[in-house]
């Protein structure tokens, strides 16, 4: 697969929107980036019983803070 192949393709986890910031800095984030992190925030949710829906649903909105 091409480079320009890879930016056509249709990855709803890469169109997520995704807010990254360490210690009050944003990280800037590609779709790639988004969509890895969007894929296992995901997964690690829906091993949690009532959340098995988004094994294979893209969550519409999800956040975690640590604090």
């Amino acid at each position: 697969m091409s480079h320009e192949d890879s930016k056509t393709m249709n990855d709803p986890f890469g169109e997520v929107e995704l807010e990254l910031t360490v210690d009050g800095k944003a990280v800037p984030l590609n779709a790639f980036s988004k969509s890895s992190i969007t894929r296992v925030v995901a997964a690690l949710v829906s091993s949690y019983r009532g959340a098995e829906r988004y094994r294979d649903q893209v969550p519409r909105k999800l956040e975690i803070r640590l604090s």
